[in-house]
């Protein structure tokens, strides 16, 4: 009825204006009724569902497409609690945790309930349905709570090899659980409980306590180092010897050669390479160093950036502990200062805007030019990526050595890349067509 009322009073309002433009003062007050009517539809609406349509435009501006919940299929015991997480996927294949403005609810709440922040605590024995909503939009997954107790806790690598629990130095390995259950019927031995365990790790490693990913970060000397003691634990205990492989042949730093100015900084990226042939980005997992540490030094203990402190020149250490290989590169300060920066396309040309098509692959450069008239190719120094909040699935920007400023078209549409170098953003616009 108000929707037919409102249809009319427009109708009304502009056939008024029609008339005349000496009836001005009716067609305002005719308008200004349009405004108070549709405001009364919206106090209805409110007032109707307002957790509708609070979840509808926080469904709209999240552009979510589905959700999944985390982890899938999990097993606890009666009177445990756990903690689900909902995870939000869009359209451009990107994620976001939406965990906290879901509605969590439980098919049985005989069996197992949930709260409102996704922590479910198992009541009684059967399997259970949780599951996620935001307007529309909605995802579960199965729960089974079993009076069975939880007996032993297996840790086996998380690989094609899972019994072999080793780890090259400086490389990570992500590890798994499996929880033995004891049952009326012979005991459950196979059950996934990785992301239920609390993980810890004793040596020259870290691991995240959610999921068991090991870092290692050996400080032994090479060839004699003491294996990594990991624990995973939910009421009960199960550990693990994990030792550390001693192939790593170098490491590659870069940039190799780079210049600072006085209070610039620039983040380095380390690369292990192993006899196995094989690589990885070790940059988390080694100490750096500056040989002259008042021209320039590394913020923090175990950072990869370093700021330029006074002129001259310094060599850059990248160490995987004690093993006795390193990686290194120079760096000098400058007492010139960087006046701007400039992106180019392969042509050596400026540009402010680039057009680009889906599959084209584009090597761009960033060069930095200083006061005194010189400049230098600086892309290997900086950091590459898009601008926050940008979408995903458009193009693909390379930020890793020796590829960094590679930019790959994905889909048509448009989006911005972000490069920083010495505490300076560069904006890039960026339309891909067919």
């Amino acid at each position: 009825m108000m929707v037919l009322s409102l249809k009319v009073l427009v109708l009304a309002c502009v056939m008024t204006s029609k008339i005349s433009d000496n009836l001005l003062l009716m067609k305002n007050f005719c308008w200004l009724a349009v405004v108070g009517i549709f405001c009364l539809a919206l106090i209805g609406c409110e007032k109707g569902d307002p957790t509708a349509l609070k979840e509808a435009v926080r469904a709209a501006s999240l552009n979510i497409t589905s959700i999944t919940i985390e982890p899938a299929d999990a097993i606890i015991s009666r009177g445990e609690e756990f903690q689900f997480k909902a995870i939000g996927h869009r359209a451009d294949g990107s994620t976001t945790d939406v965990t906290s403005s879901v509605s969590w609810s439980s098919s049985n709440t005989a069996i197992a309930t949930v709260t409102s922040g996704g922590n479910v605590e198992g009541v009684a024995d059967g399997g259970v349905s949780i599951i996620a909503s935001l307007s529309s939009v909605t995802g579960s997954t199965g729960l089974t709570v079993s009076s069975a107790p939880l007996v032993s806790i297996t840790i086996l690598a998380d690989t094609a090899t899972p019994n072999d629990l080793s780890v090259s130095a400086c490389k990570n390995l992500q590890l798994k659980a499996l929880g033995t259950y004891e049952g009326e019927s012979g005991p459950r031995e196979t059950t996934p409980i990785t992301n239920q365990v609390v993980w810890s790790v004793t040596g020259s490693a870290s691991i995240t306590p959610q999921g068991g990913l090991l870092s290692s970060r050996p400080d032994g000397l090479a060839g004699d180092l003491d294996p990594l003691d990991v624990q995973a634990v939910l009421g009960v205990t199960g550990s693990a010897l994990v030792a550390i492989n001693t192939n790593l042949d170098s490491i590659t730093v870069a940039p190799a050669s780079s210049t600072l100015s006085i209070n610039g900084t620039l983040q380095y990226s380390a690369t292990g390479n192993y006899s196995d042939s094989s690589t990885a980005d070790i940059t988390a997992n080694t100490l750096w160093t500056s040989s002259d540490t008042g021209v320039a030094n590394f913020n923090t203990s175990g950072s990869s950036v370093i700021t330029a402190i006074s002129t001259g020149p310094t060599t850059i250490t990248a160490a995987c502990g004690s093993i006795a290989n390193t990686g290194t590169a120079s760096l000098t300060v400058s007492a010139e200062v960087l006046d701007y920066l400039r992106i180019e396309n392969p042509n050596g040309n400026n540009i402010t805007t680039y057009d680009t098509q889906v599959n084209a692959v584009t090597q761009l450069t960033l060069r930095a030019y200083y006061t005194n008239g010189t400049s230098e190719d600086v892309t290997e120094a900086a950091q590459w990526g898009l601008v926050s909040g940008a979408p995903t699935g458009i193009i693909i920007v390379s930020n890793d050595s020796g590829t960094k400023g590679r930019v790959t078209g994905v889909a048509v549409g448009s989006v911005s890349i972000l490069i920083t170098y010495q505490n300076r953003e560069k904006v890039l616009p960026v339309t891909v067509t067919q």
